[in-house]
């Protein structure tokens, strides 16, 4: 019998150029860390000057969100390209503390390099590394950033109709390459300083009893339900304000005069406004990095009671959505961690009061978090893997993975059922 050699020449000469394919990948993930190391960095900066003594004190602090606004509806205006005002838009946003988050940008950030570095220099483009290296850079966990690539980014590629090939496990391959290069330049960059932190005590209350799968179970229901009605918050937010875009680029649509009297030009200052008064009654609706979430981790209910965390969810949802609503710019995965890590310190006041030793509370924070997010941006694999990176503990991934596949079903079926209704 002949061997066939065809086989082993084709692979050959693939490994021969294995490296040559590597170079694009790396090269994304490593200039994706850099930017959004700039990013993150120019965030907390300019945060610190506004919530700080060295910021005009005659200025009540509930006021700086809406200056947020003021600034996105200034660089509308400001003749710069595309991509960059937006980022510019983002910082805006975010470093005055509207109800946003950061990784949303920092995704783009990869697209754009993508597009505009990544094309011109190698002929090819890597759409879903970009998104690998978003995630992966904007929480430090490079795992998660390619499971969200290929859970997201696989499921856009279905929609339009684009069929798997044979080059799919070199680009899995590749992925992580390019997520792992784009986690190390943060890692040096910036530590773990602005990512949120999973304390020993969650680890070390999880016992995976029977009880605690039913209340992890109905974690995930409370964030699917929780999930949906933010969506379709967010929706009644564009519906009423005529608003069908998640950003609009006046300047895009008029020129010169006609693009300062179009009323959608100053709706990111409405949701300035909206969150800045939402603020005067908690301020930790809004975007200080991952405080509240550490504080709702590190303690069972985060020391609120359930009335307070009530509260607390729904201004952070109603601030949320009308930020998303008024193009106002960033993320919604910094918001839906928060709001999961609420709903699951809710179920801790119902299910043990609130007292406890402080365990249980956490582990139910740390499971609503990636239940919500799963449920919310229909990535639940991506985001068990992610808290899971963050906890570093196998007992916690069975259950994170158990509430965010029951969340995300919730969410599924809500949505159908109104579809249907409507």
């Amino acid at each position: 019998m002949v061997k066939d050699t065809s086989e082993e020449s084709t692979n050959m000469v693939n490994s021969g150029s294995y490296f040559s394919s590597s170079l694009p990948p790396v090269f994304l993930g490593l200039s994706t860390g850099a930017a959004i190391v700039l990013l993150k960095l120019s965030i907390s900066t300019l945060q610190s000057f506004f919530y700080t003594a060295s910021f005009d004190s005659s200025l009540p602090s509930s006021l700086i969100p809406f200056l947020g606004g003021v600034g996105v509806v200034l660089l509308t205006l400001t003749p710069v390209q595309a991509n960059l005002k937006r980022t510019l838009s983002a910082i805006s946003t975010l470093s005055t503390g509207n109800s946003l988050g950061p990784e949303g940008p920092c995704i783009e950030l990869g697209e754009t390099l993508d597009s505009k570095v990544i094309k011109p220099l190698f002929n090819t483009t890597l759409p879903q590394h970009a998104l690998a290296a978003g995630v992966s850079a904007g929480f430090n966990a490079p795992i998660a950033g390619v499971i969200y690539a290929l859970e997201v980014g696989g499921r856009e590629k279905k929609e339009e109709g684009e069929v798997e090939n044979k080059e799919d496990y070199n680009k899995l391959i590749t992925m992580f390459l390019c997520s792992i290069s784009a986690s190390l330049v943060t890692h040096f960059g910036l530590g773990n300083d602005l990512a949120f932190n999973t304390p020993a005590s969650v680890i070390n209350s999880l016992d995976l009893s029977f009880g605690e799968v039913i209340d992890f179970s109905v974690i995930g229901c409370l964030c699917g339900l929780g999930a949906f009605l933010l969506e379709q918050c967010e929706e009644a937010v564009k519906k009423a304000l005529g608003n069908a875009d998640d950003y609009v680029d006046v300047s895009d649509e008029f020129e010169g005069a006609e693009a300062t009297m179009n009323w959608r030009l100053y709706m990111p200052m409405l949701g300035g406004l909206t969150c800045s008064l939402l603020s005067t009654l908690d301020s930790r609706i809004l975007f200080f990095g991952y405080d509240t979430l550490n504080t709702l981790l590190a303690e069972s209910s985060g020391g609120l009671g359930l009335l307070e965390l009530v509260r607390l969810i729904f201004l952070k949802a109603a601030a949320t959505s009308v930020a998303r609503g008024t193009n106002l710019v960033g993320g919604v995965l910094a918001p839906s961690l928060f709001l999961g890590a609420g709903v699951g310190s809710i179920w801790d006041c119902v299910v043990e009061g609130g007292g406890g030793g402080g365990g249980s509370g956490a582990a139910y924070a740390l499971v609503g978090a990636a239940s919500f997010l799963g449920s919310r941006l229909g990535c639940p694999i991506a985001a068990s893997v992610l808290v899971f990176e963050l906890s570093r503990d196998y007992d916690v991934l069975i259950a994170l993975v158990a509430a965010s596949w029951v969340g995300r079903g919730v969410y599924e079926r809500l949505k159908n059922v109104v579809e249907e209704i409507v």
